[in-house]
């Protein structure tokens, strides 16, 4: 666990600049997603997790897809440390404007009421007191996100735990 809190706040710093990358690759959606799902080692083994999308298989996206992968893994990180229980849901979708999103749903604790959306993003801000590690993961996953110019944020609506939406654009 150290290690990733280590690695995580490297990659982290090398990104704090800002600049935008290239999205240099030309990749199937499910397929990208599935792989980064499927290559994921889950420390909490008590937990189901699933694929879903309506997103048609030879849908592709233009992607940088090494942060790609970087910002899924933190999110996938961050559900299976705070997921209590049941599942993790991975989703792509496609909107109705031609845009793609990834969300990523998890059972468990709900984000304490009164905590800003933009708190949970914040570098170094535990949300909950019983937090462990950096807290950094997230924080990453956006820089990672902005840097694409796709957006993350959190699905404040969602009532069975924490979802996570990647816009693409």
């Amino acid at each position: 666990m150290v290690a990733i809190s280590i690695q995580e706040l490297l990659y982290f710093s090398i990104t704090a600049d800002g600049q935008k990358v290239e999205k240099k690759d030309y990749v199937g959606l499910n397929e990208t997603v599935q792989s980064i799902l499927n290559s994921y080692d889950w420390r909490n083994r008590e937990l189901k997790f699933m694929f879903t999308s309506d997103v048609d298989d030879d849908v592709h996206i233009h992607t940088h897809s090494e942060r790609l992968q970087r910002l899924l893994i933190c999110l996938l990180r961050n559900s299976d440390q705070f997921a209590a229980y049941g599942k993790v849901e991975v989703s792509c979708h496609a909107a109705d404007d031609g845009t793609y999103s990834i969300s990523v749903s998890n059972e468990g604790d709900k984000i304490p009421d009164g905590c800003d959306e933009e708190q949970i993003f914040m570098p170094f801000i535990r949300v909950t007191p019983s937090s462990h590690g950096l807290s950094i993961r997230l924080a990453l996953a956006r820089q990672l996100a902005m840097s694409m110019d796709y957006e993350l944020h959190i699905d404040m609506t969602y009532e069975k735990g924490v979802r996570m939406v990647l816009s693409l654009f």
